[in-house]
């Protein structure tokens, strides 16, 4: 290879090199950014949870329920 070649050479690497630095970089604040998303969601989650607990809603939908074979749900009769 001539010196020029290899300087064309070097430039290409050059900026594959940044090029994959930038995305690098641009995918770490991805990272970050979803990661604080999450933890907010996580805090929310929590503190409904937790409010839930203190409701004490009576829990008619874990009962067994028996149904005829005939009946259909739709939205007339599930509300």
């Amino acid at each position: 290879m001539t010196e020029k070649e290899k300087e064309m050479v070097r430039e290409k690497l050059m900026t594959q090199i940044e090029e994959s630095t930038r995305m690098m970089e641009e995918k770490a604040n991805q990272i970050e950014t979803i990661e604080k998303q999450m933890f907010n969601i996580k805090n929310h989650t929590w503190k409904m949870v937790e409010n839930f607990k203190k409701s004490h809603f009576f829990l008619s939908v874990a009962q067994n329920m028996q149904y005829d074979d005939d009946l259909i749900f739709n939205e007339t009769n599930v509300l």
